[in-house]
Formats: C-alpha cells, structure tokens, sequence
C-alpha cells in the first residue's frame, strides 16, 4: 500500500530545496501533500511545489472546499513532516500554537511527526529554540539534524538542513515498525580499504560502501550510538556519534581494535584488502614494461578480535562465488568466532537492491534483491535484542 505523507514547508531559504525532496520521495512511491505557510512562498512557488507533487499546495483552512481540513488530512496521513522548519515553527508547534493550517495539522495529527530544522547558528543555539526543541523531543517529536557548513548569511556553523537524502532515509525507517537501539553502541566498518603501491597508486576493491552508510543511517535514527568506520564519504548524518575516516587494512584495523571494548554489536561490513604492498615506493614509479610486486597478507581484523571479545555480538561479511557462497560463509563463521556473517556473492557491488543470506549457528535467512533499507531493517531487527 503507498504511503502518504504531509510535508510541511516554512519559512526558510532551504524551502528552495523542496521540490527535490519531493521528486525523491515521489520517486520511492510515497504521496506527497505539501502544506505551506505564507513565508514558505516567498523562497519557493506553488507551481513548483504542484508540479512536483502533481497536487496543489495547501496553504489555509479556508482555502479548501472539504470539510475541517485539517482534521481530514490527519486522518489519511502517515506521516508528519516539517522541512525546513524555521525557528518560528518550532516555537509555535511547542507551545501548541494553531493560526494556520501547518500549525492546525500539527496538534491533530495522532502519528509520527518529523521536523528537519534549517535555520541561522545563532537562532538555532538560542536556549529558547532549545528549550523548544527539548519540550518536542519529549513529546515523541523527532528531529533529524541541523548540520555544520555554509550559511545563507556568509557565515559558517551549525543550521544547515540536512541533505535530502538523509531526510528521504529516515522519512523511510519513520514508515517502518520502530525499533528501540537507545543506549546500544553499535560499530560499522564500511567501505574498501586501499593499500598503497607507490605514493599515488594503490591496490583496492569494488566496494561503495553503500550499504555499512545505510546500516549505521538507520541504526543512528532509531538512537543508537553509532560509530561509523569507513573509507567512504558518508552523507553529512549529525546523528551518527563518531565517523573515522581510514584508508589502509591497518589503519581500519587500529581503529575498530581501539573501539570495539567499548562497543555492544560490530558489523564489519567493510571490504578489507587481503593483501598489501610488501615495499611501498617512497616515489612514484617510472612507466616501464612490466613490473612485478610482491604481496603479503594483511591482518585478519577480525581474527584479532577474539581475545578481546567479551560479549559484543559480532556480525562478519562474506564475499564469493555463489556455488560456494554457504559453504564458505559457515566455514568463516566457526573460524572467527562470529555470532553471524552475512554472505553475498560478487554482484552485489554498488548496487541498491542485495541478495544476501543472513547466518547463524542454527539457521539461514535469505533475502532476495531488496532494497538497502529493508535489509538494514531487517538485520538489525533480527541481530541488536
């Protein structure tokens, strides 16, 4: 069944950005209704918005010809999402304010409700804009960002909106069944490590990494603390606790070794190079007609956990053939010590949907190309307890 959610949109310059958030939340089969204050369309227009969303923005009670609006629209929404929300908003809906149709929509509508806030640093900060914040939180209000970087002003610090993917990936786990990760740490590696040949040539993979972003994204929206180890550029996620930028198999190793005493559940879902330069060239090398390297082993990180692992449950990756995909994925599950792999064969790089089997001593669970999120979902809903 589609979902159907209300977007409401404020008064704020990253309201320009709103006809491409609905263009992607469209494009994920999700109904968009946009509700507009007056401010909201001095930064972007109502044929934007209609265009977009292939319905008119709403923008007051008495605009529309059905009866109490408000309440009809709260009846046959899923969700509630306010992006941008502008310091005025907050305030308003925190103190349970209705002098519009956005602000009528808040205090009726019984579901989930989202607000992604974009506003100046120091509106942001003010205690009063966090007192509000807060008062919402412990209402059940949740909150995905602000982020640091350029503001409209010139200036630079904490206000901007969150990129828009972000917002489509937690508006998404918001339409899922809840699952409750507060208080659990939660370590993921991702990414493929590259290892040095010369000073600009490395040996590495075909891995994007998509998928230990995804799983720490959605891990971190259901308040896990979430450290992310990776080789990638993550989407700028403030939720996520702490991101550590690596490169090498030795420096992810270094970093998950001096994070995982302090970490409940690891998901190493990194692809670690199995081999390195045995002599790095401190120079570049000169273009010559063949060239023989000499490959060693690198550390099997995993491996290395073992004498330090108490009760963190540990979650390992398997990549191979997929004759003998099983067979190895068991063999490595024994051989490690892991509390579950996930196995999946060599046509899973880089792609969105994954065929996956998830393992453990006593059971396969096989998921068939599914979406990066629904099998995140379901990984942590079947692994974190």
């Amino acid at each position: 069944m589609q979902k159907k959610i209300i977007l409401g949109i404020t008064g704020s310059i990253a309201g320009y950005k709103t006809p491409e958030l609905i263009r992607l939340l469209r494009k994920e089969n999700i109904k968009v209704t946009p509700v507009v204050t007056e401010n909201a369309l001095k930064f972007v227009t109502e044929l934007a918005l209609e265009t977009v969303a292939e319905e008119l923005p709403l923008k007051d009670n008495f605009s529309l010809k059905e009866k109490i609006p408000h309440l009809n629209l709260s009846k046959t929404r899923d969700l509630l999402v306010i992006a941008p929300a502008s310091a005025n908003i907050i305030a308003k809906v925190a103190n349970g304010l209705a002098d519009n149709l956005l602000t009528n929509l808040f205090l009726s509508f019984a579901g989930p409700k989202l607000i992604v806030p974009a506003m100046h640093t120091s509106m942001y900060l003010n205690k009063i804009t966090q007192s509000n914040i807060e008062k919402l939180k412990n209402y059940g209000v949740e909150f995905l960002g602000p982020r640091s970087g350029d503001l409209a002003s010139g200036d630079q610090g904490l206000g901007r909106m969150v990129d828009l993917g972000l917002i489509v990936e937690k508006i998404k786990s918001q339409l899922m069944p809840a699952l409750n990760l507060k208080n659990k740490k939660i370590l993921i590696t991702s990414g493929g490590t590259a290892e040095p040949i010369d000073q600009v040539r490395v040996i590495t993979n075909n891995s994007s990494g998509k998928f230990g972003h995804c799983l720490a994204n959605l891990a971190s929206f259901y308040g896990a603390e979430v450290t992310l180890i990776t080789t990638k550029e993550p989407i700028d996620n403030p939720e996520i606790h702490k991101i550590i930028k690596v490169k090498t198999s030795e420096e992810m190793s270094e970093a998950v070794k001096n994070s995982f005493k302090d970490t409940d559940y690891l998901f190493m879902a990194a692809a670690v190079s199995d081999y390195k330069v045995k002599n790095i060239s401190n120079s570049k090398i000169r273009r010559q007609d063949s060239l023989l390297l000499e490959l060693i082993g690198t550390k099997d990180i995993l491996k290395s956990l073992i004498p330090d692992k108490k009760n963190q449950i540990v979650t390992g990756f398997c990549l191979d053939d997929n004759a003998t995909l099983i067979e190895k994925a068991q063999t490595k599950l024994q051989e490690k010590s892991l509390d579950y792999i996930i196995a999946n064969s060599f046509e899973v790089f880089g792609q969105n949907k994954r065929t996956i089997h998830l393992i453990d001593k006593n059971r396969i669970l096989s998921y068939n190309s599914i979406s990066l999120l629904d099998l995140s979902h379901s990984i942590l809903e079947k692994i974190i307890k």
